[in-house]
C-alpha cells in the first residue's frame, strides 16, 4: 500500500491548491529544463519526450532539452530526477516499468514513487512482438511450434527487467508453452537494431522505433498487445485475434517532477502539457509513432496509476516474475 498512499497523497496535495493560493507564481522556467529519458535514444520513450520537449520549448519560449539517462530498467534516471532540486527544471519522461513495476520487483529501490509529483500523462501504445526478418516462421503460431520442438533455441530481446515487455515475454512463454532465452538490453532502440541485424529473434517493443522499419521491410511483425489494431500497424493482428487473452499491456508514458516542487510550477507544466498534448501538430507526430495521446492529470492520473499499480502486482504473482 506504500506504493499507493505516495503518489496519491501527492496528487491530492496538488490537487487541492491550498498551498497555491495567495502566493505569487514563481518565476518559470529561468533556465534550461532538462527531461531525463530512463532509456537509451530512439526509443518510444525517447521519440515522446523530444516531441513533447518542442512543444514545451514553443510554449514557454524557454530551452526543453531530453538527456537520456539508461540503465536499471530505467531506475538511474528515474532515481536522478528523484533526487534532483524540486524546482521544475529537471523533469522525467517517466514510463510504466519505472513508475508503478520497478518499486514493486526491488526492495532496496533507492527511490518511491512518493518522490514524485505527476504531472500529467501523455499517451500510451501496445506492445508489438516483432522478429527478424529471416525467421523461418511466417506467423506466431509457426514460430510457437518451432520453439516447442527446440527449447532453448530461440531468443527473447528484454529491454528492462519489470518492463512490460518482460511481463509479455513471460505471458506468452506460458500460455504457449515455450521456453525461450531473454538477453537483456538498456533500450528498445538497441534492441530494435539488433532485430534488424539478425542478433536476436523476437522482441516486445513499442511502436515507435518499428513503425518506419515494418514498412521498410526491415523486420516482420508477428502481433500487438492491445484491445485493438494499431492505427499503426493495422494489417498485424491483436495476440487476442490469435488466441492469447490477457495481453492488455500496453506501455505508458507520463510527465514527473521532483517530489517538492512548487504546486504553482506543476500547475503550469501541467496545463502547458495538456495544451500541447491537444494540439494536432503533436498528436499528428504521435499518430506517425504508433503512439495514442491519452491525457490524463490530478484524480483521474491518480486513480490510473492506481488501477496499473493493481494490475502489476497481479502479474507478478502469477507469473512469477522476480528481480533477480
Amino acid at each position: 500500500m506504500r506504493l499507493l498512499t505516495g503518489l496519491v497523497a501527492g496528487i491530492a496535495a496538488l490537487a487541492a491548491g491550498g498551498a497555491a493560493r495567495g502566493q505569487p507564481a514563481p518565476a518559470y522556467p529561468t533556465q534550461t529544463v532538462q527531461i531525463v529519458v530512463p532509456y537509451t535514444a530512439g526509443g518510444s520513450t525517447d521519440v515522446l519526450a523530444r516531441a513533447l520537449a518542442e512543444a514545451l520549448r514553443r510554449h514557454f519560449d524557454k530551452p526543453f532539452v531530453v538527456v537520456d539517462k539508461p540503465g536499471a530498467s530505467g531506475m538511474i534516471g528515474a532515481d536522478f530526477v528523484a533526487k534532483a532540486r524540486p524546482d521544475g527544471h529537471t523533469l522525467l519522461m517517466g514510463y510504466t516499468g519505472e513508475i508503478v513495476v520497478a518499486p514493486q520487483l526491488y526492495a532496496n529501490a533507492s527511490y518511491r514513487p512518493s518522490d514524485f509529483a505527476p504531472i500529467a500523462l501523455a499517451g500510451e501504445t501496445p506492445l508489438i512482438l516483432i522478429a527478424r526478418k529471416d525467421l523461418p516462421a511466417a506467423t506466431l503460431a509457426d514460430f510457437v511450434a518451432l520453439a516447442r520442438g527446440a527449447p532453448g533455441r530461440f531468443n527473447f530481446g528484454l529491454a528492462g527487467t519489470g518492463s512490460p515487455a518482460h511481463f509479455a515475454n513471460a505471458l506468452l512463454s506460458r500460455l504457449a508453452g515455450i521456453t525461450i532465452v531473454q538477453v537483456p538490453y538498456k533500450g528498445s532502440g538497441q534492441a530494435v537494431a539488433d532485430i534488424i541485424a539478425g542478433q536476436v529473434d523476437l522482441f516486445f517493443s513499442g511502436l515507435a522505433p518499428v513503425v518506419p522499419q515494418l514498412q521498410a521491410g526491415t523486420l516482420k511483425a508477428y502481433a500487438v498487445t492491445g484491445e485493438s489494431r494499431a492505427p499503426a500497424a493495422p494489417a498485424v493482428p491483436t495476440m487476442a485475434e490469435l488466441g492469447y487473452a490477457g495481453f492488455d499491456l500496453s506501455g505508458w508514458f507520463g510527465l514527473f517532477a521532483p517530489a517538492g516542487t512548487p504546486a504553482p510550477v506543476i500547475e503550469r507544466l501541467k496545463r502547458a502539457t495538456l495544451d500541447a498534448l491537444d494540439g494536432a501538430a503533436l498528436r499528428a507526430a504521435m499518430a506517425l509513432q504508433g503512439v495514442a495521446v491519452r491525457p490524463l492529470a490530478d484524480q483521474a492520473l491518480a486513480d490510473f496509476i492506481a488501477a496499473e499499480t493493481a494490475k502489476y502486482r497481479r502479474l507478478i504473482a502469477e507469473l512469477g516474475i522476480s528481480a533477480e
